[in-house]
């Protein structure tokens, strides 16, 4: 046991995602009906067949087919499972109900009736407007172009092969 040695998981701290994670995860898996091979990952399959989740650090996504009916029996789940542990809290500010439409999940938008994970048009040109702007300045601080290669990783996480080209620009920002 750890509290109150561990309160508060500093984001600049190496190793506070990866923490932060994993116990996400042992929530999860301890607490709810979801199962780690039904999760959307590089290790298992890509099938909507069933209910399908999602967890990225302190967030959750459910994706199920309406047909199913699954995705907000799941999330009621989760939010009874959170309720009954003292000192957590959902961030209503992120809730979105089930829905076909697209929606913005961790910085993509999923669109249900495309089947479809992008970047939103208007956020890649927001992006590449701002890369113009830095551009057309000839110059930036590394704070800012920590900024704005943090914005673009971000962006490629739906493509990851695509991010082995940003090892270099991280060092040249060091």
């Amino acid at each position: 046991v750890l509290f109150p040695a561990l309160v508060v998981l500093a984001m600049g701290h190496s190793h506070s995602p990866f923490l932060t994670q994993d116990a996400h995860e042992h929530f999860v898996y301890s607490r709810t009906s979801l199962r780690r091979e039904d999760a959307l990952n590089g290790l298992t399959d890509s099938r909507l067949d069933r209910l399908r989740h999602c967890i990225c650090i302190d967030d959750v996504c459910w994706i199920g087919s309406a047909s199913l009916n699954v995705v907000q029996p799941a999330v009621h789940e989760y939010e009874r499972a959170v309720a009954l542990v003292d000192g957590l809290e959902l961030k209503r500010s992120k809730d979105v109900d089930a829905t076909s439409e697209p929606v913005d999940v961790l910085g993509a938008e999923v669109d249900g009736t495309d089947a479809t994970v992008r970047i939103s048009a208007p956020r890649i040109a927001r992006l590449a407007l701002a890369t113009q702007i830095v551009l057309d300045r000839g110059r930036a601080t590394g704070e800012l172009m920590a900024w704005l290669v943090g914005h673009w990783c971000w962006a490629m996480l739906v493509n990851r092969p695509a991010l082995s080209a940003f090892r270099a620009v991280y060092v040249f920002i060091h």
